[in-house]
């Protein structure tokens, strides 16, 4: 976890130099951010839930599935897949109209939902989520 938010950090820093943030702004950023081992309390409260674990279609589906089970029921699920079948993947929840392919490319600094949940690591089949509010 603590990797995962020196990475951030790192990011911040970087939209600083490149003027798509603030100085000032980084610390408030990085106070909103929580971190949970625990995936129904990361993603409870979510809007949006990024998964982001290996390429393999049944690890996909599992986390998914898993994923579906405790985020709440208006939740966007989005993966980064680059080459598994989104619908294969959503065919493991109850909302595949609500499962989506996501890049970090297509994230912009001024990109706000109200509470944002993300499967950022993936190891051992323990989830590590950030869940950001």
């Amino acid at each position: 976890m603590k990797k995962a938010l020196s990475r951030i950090a790192s990011n911040l820093d970087t939209f600083i130099e490149h003027g798509l943030t603030r100085p000032k702004e980084k610390k408030g950023i990085l106070e909103k951010i929580t971190t949970s081992t625990d995936l129904e309390k990361a993603v409870s409260k979510a809007d949006f839930i990024l998964e982001a674990v290996p390429e393999i279609m049944d690890l996909k589906k599992e986390s998914f599935e898993r994923i579906d089970r405790f985020a709440p029921a208006h939740a966007i699920l989005a993966s980064n897949t680059s080459g598994l079948s989104i619908t294969e993947i959503g065919s493991a929840t109850r909302r595949p109209e609500k499962t989506i392919i996501v890049h970090s490319e297509g994230f912009h600094v001024g990109f706000r939902v109200g509470q944002v949940g993300c499967l950022f690591h993936y190891d051992a089949y323990n989830f590590h989520l950030r869940h950001a509010h």
